[in-house]
């Protein structure tokens, strides 16, 4: 189904996408994709050609006082992540570019409408990714329309950050500044993490993304405001709610794919309207009413019946338990635990190697067979 609500939607909406003007794109097993190419490449150099300095962001009339304290936020929180957390600076937010108000871009994705089967684009260098970037809506909608010909449900969302980190040229995008504090922490984090751990694993990378995000705004307000309890608690709050939803969406998910599993045929169409029908009604009812700033998930109610959808969120919130056990593991240290992420980011399943590793962690009696393992998992 193709959707172009625009849906209020908590969960961190990032685009990991590089499109240097040498880049090419091509659909699996298609050639390539010129008519993406071409206008993808000029807006990354419009952006490019556009941006100044962020200290200098400080200085524009054009923003208001509220924009430019969370300019000074993200300074920083970018400050804290580098001296603190140990992730890399050089090359996120240091420039800064004004839309004037409108989206950065616009992501787009698809899925099978009864599988939990992500639609491919290929690149090269990054390999295969779950969604484009474009930089105008007619662009999105039309691929959009197509795919759904094919027999794909689609999502469409703007964008109001993107990572750019493979051209040393990562900006701040003014419509981020419509985040609220909490997630603006969360999502600097998020994209200096990209800055310095990747993986072509999509998945992983955005996983881990969410994981360092999460964890580290949790760190920086506790540096901050070690002395207003109200301002934690308002931090616990927050995340206790999010808590909530993903517990929600990882039920809502594993309920599609348990109907998916059977060969339904056309009661599959009746089945999956069902699963997205009942778990609207289920939040509403049971969940949204225990959170402390119910109002923040309201758009779940608009939520559609979209494979798309849902996968998008279950691609920023893969196996988050594994990433706080390897975090916990190594004494909750950023600069251990950062060195393990990093190395399983250099593997052919990422995911399969933590596990692995935290079960051979400190097993001397089976040290051989883990670095067996361990070796298997390369690439």
């Amino acid at each position: 189904m193709f959707m172009k609500v625009r849906l209020q939607i908590q969960w961190v909406v990032l685009c990991q996408v590089w499109l240097p003007p040498v880049m090419l794109v091509a659909s699996v097993g298609c050639g390539i994709d010129f008519a993406y190419l071409i206008p993808a490449a000029s807006g990354q150099l419009n952006y490019m050609n556009g941006s100044i300095p962020i200290e200098e962001a400080l200085d524009q009339p054009s923003l208001t006082e509220e924009q430019k304290t969370k300019i000074a936020l993200i300074i920083d929180v970018r400050r804290f992540a580098g001296e603190e957390l140990g992730l890399s600076t050089d090359t996120t937010y240091k420039m800064f570019y004004d839309t004037e108000g409108q989206p950065v871009g616009f992501n787009l994705s698809a899925a099978k409408q009864y599988a939990l089967e992500p639609y491919l684009w290929w690149f090269p260098v990054v390999g295969d990714v779950p969604y484009l970037l474009f930089f105008d809506r007619s662009a999105a909608d039309e691929r959009a329309k197509q795919l759904e010909r094919e027999g794909y449900d689609t999502f469409i969302y703007d964008l109001d950050a993107y990572n750019q980190s493979i051209l040393g040229f990562n900006p701040l995008f003014s419509p981020m500044l419509q985040r609220d504090d909490i997630n603006l922490v969360e999502t600097v984090i998020h994209e200096l993490l990209h800055a310095t751990i990747y993986s072509g694993d999509t998945s992983y990378n955005e996983s881990l993304a969410t994981f360092i995000g999460r964890t580290g705004s949790r760190l920086y307000y506790a540096s901050r405001y070690d002395d207003d309890p109200s301002v934690l608690t308002g931090v616990s709050d927050y995340y206790e709610d999010e808590d909530r939803f993903n517990a929600f969406a990882s039920d809502l998910y594993d309920r599609l794919d348990v109907l998916y599993s059977f060969d339904m045929g056309l009661l599959a169409i009746d089945g999956k309207s069902v699963v997205f029908r009942d778990a609207r009604q289920r939040f509403k009812t049971d969940i949204q009413p225990l959170m402390h700033q119910p109002e923040r998930y309201d758009w779940v109610e608009r939520m559609p019946d979209n494979n798309a959808f849902i996968m998008g969120w279950q691609r920023y919130n893969a196996k988050p338990l594994l990433f706080q056990e390897v975090y916990e593991a190594e004494g909750s240290q950023w600069e251990t635990a950062l060195a393990v992420f990093a190395e399983a980011s250099t593997q052919a399943d990422p995911f399969g190697y933590l596990t692995t590793w935290l079960a051979c962690r400190g097993n001397t009696d089976q040290s051989s067979a883990c670095d067996q393992l361990i070796s298997s998992l390369s690439p």
